[in-house]
């Protein structure tokens, strides 16, 4: 029982807390600035003369390249991507609005209705889509590679001026495991802050072995159904293309010409999320605080129910080979009893003809066992993981925020605030260089500029991770889908394994208890 979840036999399965980083790193929340107020679309021209307008985000753990260390949780700080709930300034701040109370009440019916809108475009539980299949074929000189034939019927968006483009067909292509690894880093350039699904690892001891490579070809199934699932992902050209080039990809990504920029270049953000933001902050705050609080612990214990999912698939396919071993047995054993009992034969007969009866069902029994597990490895046991699929992509969205999400506005701030100084020192002198004026003078607009750019995809950064938060609730239903498939087979199978043995009990009341009988 003690190795019973450390090593776990699917290849998916979360790796053990102790050879992981671990799920959330302890930060120390620190206070900012006042934010600055601004309208969010307001043109970098405009910023050029006036400062810019508009509430910072703070990050948890900036790069090395960051010119200062801004430290926070990503629900902690006023200027943070989300506010820690127990956070003192925020609380202060807050007490000092009046009508809190009536503007927290609007925000989140504003809230409720946004969502519900997020909500409509997206389906956790939409049947699989694309298929994958390994071809027996494998390529390479040295290293053989395993090629896979995808074949779907997604309805892609080729063009939107192409009436035709949309209507869904059987398309075919044939791709390996680097396309997809290809695949997912531009994914994660340009949807850095969305539900990105994982793929499953390359190999592990040996990628040569029958039963890995069957688990690999089914994440990688999961995968591109993920994809076609969400939202904005399946709209995306790459995506596109990866799903319908005919031609190696490889050959084609050399010479296609394609976009790997961050999805925020040349979007504002929505005055009316902003809006929506600031008059529900604390209980947004709340709500993801204690999401992430408690996401390593679903992790850790859907990951077992897995694992757990799998054994009993296992051991149902076990019970089966053992119920078919014991039907020969009995069958031989016939032989042998024509040779035992001969003082009085007359009731061997009808004993013989009950062990028949008991190895012919037990043969059925075997069958229906071994249905079972073929069912629930093939289809429930894909629906337990797809939900894991989905919490850990939850997951990395937010390890993604904690590495890429910051800014360096603060930096800028204080740039800017003695920049401003120095050039209304200068302007006062007789002897002032016009070459030191206009230096300071396009620092200062650089860097409203840049405060500007960084304000607005704060904000967009803000507006996506609680989007994809809320698309994530509908994989609550998921989990109704899986309990009810499971339970729906087991009682399937239950059913018949019960009139086989009811059968094989009738039968049974022939056999002889005494001479007498």
């Amino acid at each position: 029982m003690s190795q019973l979840f450390d090593t776990p036999e699917d290849p998916w399965a979360l790796p053990s807390p102790k050879r992981q980083e671990p799920w959330g790193a302890s930060i120390q929340d620190q206070g900012n600035d006042d934010p600055l107020q601004s309208n969010p679309n307001q043109e970098d021209d405009d910023m050029a003369t006036s400062p810019p307008q508009a509430t910072t985000v703070s990050r948890l753990s900036p790069p090395i390249q960051q010119p200062q260390t801004m430290e926070g949780s990503i629900w902690g700080g006023d200027d943070a991507i989300l506010g820690n709930p127990n956070s003192s300034s925020r609380t202060m701040a807050l007490s000092d609005n009046a009508d809190l109370d009536n503007d927290t009440t609007s925000g989140m019916a504003e809230f409720h209705q946004w969502s519900e809108a997020v909500r409509k475009t997206y389906s956790a539980i939409t049947p699989d889509v694309i298929f994958i299949s390994e071809l027996p074929e494998k390529e390479g000189l040295l290293f053989k590679h395993t090629n896979y034939l995808i074949e779907h019927h997604v309805p892609l968006e080729l063009d939107s001026t192409n009436s035709e483009s949309s209507v869904p067909g059987e398309r075919k292509v044939i791709r390996r495991y680097s396309d997809f690894v290809w695949l997912l880093e531009v994914l994660h350039k340009r949807y850095t802050f969305r539900l990105v699904p994982e793929l499953p690892p390359k190999k592990l001891a040996s990628s040569s072995d029958p039963l890995f490579l069957e688990r690999r070809r089914r994440g990688l199934a999961r995968f591109l159904n993920a994809l076609v699932r969400h939202p904005v992902l399946r709209r995306e050209q790459l995506v596109i293309m990866f799903l319908t080039v005919p031609t190696d990809l490889s050959g084609w990504r050399r010479q296609a010409q394609y976009d790997t920029s961050e999805e925020f270049v040349d979007r504002k953000s929505s005055p009316q999320f902003v809006k929506m933001w600031n008059s529900s902050k604390k209980e947004l705050d709340a709500m993801m605080f204690s999401a992430e609080e408690e996401l390593k612990n679903a992790l850790e214990n859907w990951n077992k129910v897995c694992v757990l999912a799998e054994r009993l698939c296992v051991r149902q396919k076990q019970m089966g080979m053992d119920h078919q071993r014991l039907g020969q047995l009995l069958s031989g054993f016939r032989e042998s009893t024509k040779q035992l009992y001969t003082v009085e034969d007359s009731r061997v007969p009808q004993i013989n003809e009950g062990l028949r009866e008991a190895a012919k069902h037990l043969d059925v029994s075997e069958k229906t066992l071994e249905e079972e597990a073929k069912h629930g490895d093939q289809s429930v046991l894909e629906e337990f993981k797809r939900h894991f699929d989905y919490l850990i992509s939850l997951k990395m969205l937010l390890d993604r925020y904690h590495r890429l999400g910051g800014n360096t506005i603060e930096h800028l701030k204080k740039r800017l605030e003695q920049n401003e100084q120095k050039l209304a020192e200068i302007q006062d002198k007789p002897d002032v260089r016009g070459a030191d004026v206009d230096r300071l003078t396009d620092s200062i607009i650089a860097d409203r500029k840049e405060i500007a750019r960084q304000t607005n995809r704060d904000w967009l950064i803000k507006e996506n991770i609680l989007s994809e938060f809320v698309v994530f609730q509908e994989s609550q239903f998921q989990i109704t889908r899986v309990m009810k498939l499971w339970v729906s087979d087991r009682l399937k199978f239950a059913e018949q394994n019960m009139d086989n043995w009811t059968g094989l009990s009738s039968v049974l009341q022939d056999m002889p208890l005494s001479r007498a009988d």
